[in-house]
């Protein structure tokens, strides 16, 4: 039997693929407002509707109990954060609605949609290093500057929050590159790579490696290739590590920029330094803000709904500050039935990406691996931070989408 791709069953309707343009071009500049509101944010809404009219809004069981959980965090909260209750809700029914409809669409298509929020991140990018480097005047407007020195953070709020969206949207560019070897693609890589490291952030830098490496290891490893890549890993390695040593100085002498916590020779004592990860150091830093939460979750097992935990965690244990830890966050919202549950999606999530590059039902030619990729730099960056970015949930929609389609490989093959 031949499969109809022209069918409507096959095509995302035109008005959900616009508005899904729309959103992913304004991705590298979503922080931005216009009198007190983002566009980012009306497109959201607009794509929710545009979903409803067109019939095309999914709730399947596992969206159901998701939303059941978003009106239990509001009870327990209080009633009181219902902004946070109908964006929850809002851009989860979108997530479950876009996997419905993009598992059914072709993997060409697919790399449309998010060629164009590359795009976007490449000129958000490239724009903020451009006024960083080269417009001293503008230098606050990209960076935060403190007695420690300077983190770039680009069009966003603040930079870890910036350094969490090139955590999410790096291991793309790199899929970009991989099947389009072009120079377009190589600068995007390498203006990436120059704002990650300029963010100076290490959950972002240690998680990516991480990421990279693990995935990899893992398709080498069953591929039987591990030898052939084992010399350009040790020099990619080389340079890695070269470029540690002398970007710090050499962005110092010719921009006038202090990057302290990129400087591997001294310890400032104004930041953190990428060299410091000593267990001391650790528990100075999160640990002690692991144990506060730990401490209020038993204080209140059925968790603490949408209100400022810092207050609640203070009255506690004294800390008035929130854990950094996205899956203990999950467990002061949500209390310990519903936290559980999360995990566990989250849990199979990786597990399925894992076993398919584990089956070699996908290679470094598909989406899904890189997506991979980004799933479990993820997974270990949230085990110290708890950034949150709406274009979160929908490359996740990406991600599930891919993971139920069959076949992927074949598909991009014949493709390409």
């Amino acid at each position: 039997m031949t499969m109809q791709f022209n069918s409507n069953k096959h095509i995302v309707p035109k008005g959900i693929s616009v508005l899904l343009v729309l959103f992913f071009m304004c991705s590298g500049f979503s922080q931005f407002q216009i009198f007190g509101v983002k566009p980012s944010d009306i497109i959201i809404l607009a794509l929710f509707l545009i979903l409803l009219i067109n019939g095309k809004l999914r709730i399947p069981l596992l969206c159901f109990i998701f939303i059941v959980g978003f009106f239990y965090a509001w009870l327990i909260g209080g009633l009181s954060d219902i902004k946070s209750l109908v964006t929850s809700i809002i851009v989860f029914v979108i997530m479950f609605s876009l996997v419905d409809l993009l598992q059914k669409i072709k993997n060409k298509k697919i790399d449309v949609y998010l060629g164009y929020f590359n795009y976007s991140m490449f000129a958000s990018n490239l724009l903020a290093l451009l006024f960083l480097l080269f417009f001293p005047q503008y230098k606050e407007v990209v960076s935060d500057i403190s007695s420690g020195g300077i983190r770039f953070k680009g069009f966003f709020s603040q930079a870890n929050g910036y350094a969490f969206v090139l955590l999410l949207s790096f291991p793309i560019s790199v899929y970009f590159l991989n099947i389009r070897k072009s120079i377009f693609h190589f600068v995007n890589v390498c203006v990436f790579l120059i704002a990650i490291l300029l963010t100076q952030s290490r959950g972002v830098l240690f998680s990516l490696v991480l990421g990279f490496c693990f995935v990899y290891l893992i398709h080498l490893v069953k591929s039987k290739k591990i030898k052939k890549y084992l010399f350009p890993g040790l020099v990619f390695t080389l340079l890695t590590v070269l470029l540690f040593a002398f970007l710090p100085e050499f962005i110092q002498r010719n921009f006038g920029i202090n990057l302290a916590r990129l400087n591997i020779d001294k310890v400032s004592k104004h930041e953190r330094n990428l060299n410091n990860v000593s267990l001391d150091e650790l528990q100075g830093d999160r640990l002690y803000l692991i144990e506060s939460a730990l401490n209020t979750l038993a204080e209140y097992p059925f968790g603490l709904g949408f209100q400022p935990h810092h207050l609640k965690i203070g009255e506690v244990t004294g800390i008035y500050l929130v854990p950094h830890n996205y899956f203990l966050s999950i467990f002061l919202f949500y209390g310990l039935i519903f936290g559980l549950f999360w995990i566990a999606v989250i849990y199979v999530l990786l597990k399925n990406g894992l076993l398919k590059i584990y089956k070699l039902e996908t290679t470094p030619k598909d989406l899904l691996f890189y997506l991979t990729i980004m799933m479990v730099s993820l997974s270990l960056f949230y085990l110290t931070h708890s950034s949150d970015w709406s274009y979160m949930y929908i490359l996740i929609a990406f991600y599930i989408a891919l993971l139920n389609k069959k076949s992927i490989t074949n598909e991009n093959i014949n493709n390409r």
